[in-house]
């Protein structure tokens, strides 16, 4: 085996290692934040789930069905929102969120809601909940519904920054089959969704990194290993 690749091993063992260290602590961080405020904006967001459910279908833009993913979502904000566990510890590795057994959008239109059930806690810990970093802080201001409106704008902005990045690097010939891609996944769906625009940010953010690093990556093989 080359130096190189002993090498590269060991920068994704330092790496990974980092990374898991900064994760815990920046979660631990948001887990600190209260929850009180974020709970009120989830109660202020049941009409969405109780109009629209676990998956709710639409006719999109483009002329195609297009399924949301509340289930998910509607997971991702009991998780942000539940104070309950033994101390923070507890809380940040467990991933505690409200549970009631029967569907996540419908515990929260019946606890936040109508108030008629008492839910439990349930653990998700078999998950890094990176989501939270930027879910809980953003739940201490705005509601489930405000939280679209800001993701269309950013996924906008995302998009129109690489398209500027083909642009300026002489890579023109790759903006149409990019707008063309953009509009077959469905940029509605994607804004109205946690779940999918997560996704979508980390994608635009590595193919906005891949561009932008090009020269470097080609001269480095490793370091576009490494990426």
């Amino acid at each position: 085996m080359s130096k190189g690749y002993i090498r590269l091993g060991l920068k994704l063992c330092i790496l990974i290692s980092a990374l898991i260290s900064l994760g815990f602590i920046l979660l631990l961080a948001v887990y600190s934040l209260p929850t009180g405020p974020m709970e009120e904006n989830i109660a202020d967001s049941v009409e969405i789930f109780r109009r629209e459910g676990n998956y709710y279908t639409y006719g999109s833009p483009i002329g195609v069905e297009s399924r949301l993913d509340n289930f998910t979502d509607a997971i991702m904000l009991l998780t942000a929102s539940n104070p309950r566990g033994d101390d923070i510890i507890d809380r940040t590795i467990n991933a505690r969120y409200y549970d009631y057994g029967t569907s996540p959008a419908k515990t929260i239109v019946d606890f936040y809601g109508d108030g008629n059930i008492e839910p439990f806690s349930s653990g998700y810990a078999k998950y890094w909940h990176g989501y939270l970093l930027t879910l809980k802080p953003a739940l201490m201001f705005l509601d489930y519904g405000q939280i679209r409106i800001i993701n269309t704008v950013l996924m906008l902005v995302s998009a129109l920054s690489l398209v500027s990045v083909m642009y300026f690097k002489g890579m023109k010939r790759l903006i149409i089959p990019y707008i063309f891609v953009w509009g077959m996944i469905d940029p509605t769906a994607i804004a109205q969704s946690l779940q999918f625009s997560t996704v979508y940010y980390i994608l635009n953010a590595a193919s906005l990194i891949l561009l932008l690093k090009r020269e470097s990556f080609l001269h480095c093989r490793l370091r576009y290993q490494l990426f």
